[in-house]
């Protein structure tokens, strides 16, 4: 894991990447995630990219992929645009 943020770090500085598309995400462990998505994000903010951005695409039940991205916490957060 740390070599994969080591690796994703030098790319960002070698070659000036602005985001990433992140290919089959369910593939990988949740815990992956949750220590590489901050660390490329601080690293990109030192470089003054302050709107990196981090995207995948997966298919699942609403109710799993809510929870990858915020939602779906609590019955009440869905139905609404903004949280």
């Amino acid at each position: 894991q740390e070599k994969y943020i080591a690796m994703t770090n030098a790319l960002i500085s070698s070659v000036d990447v602005d985001g990433f598309r992140v290919d089959t995400p369910m593939q990988v462990p949740l815990e992956f995630f949750k220590a590489w998505v901050p660390a490329v994000q601080e690293h990109a903010r030192s470089l003054g990219k302050t709107k990196f951005g981090i995207f995948g695409e997966f298919f699942v039940e609403p109710e799993r992929y809510a929870t990858m991205t915020g939602r779906g916490k609590t019955p009440g957060m869905y139905g609404h645009d903004a949280f």
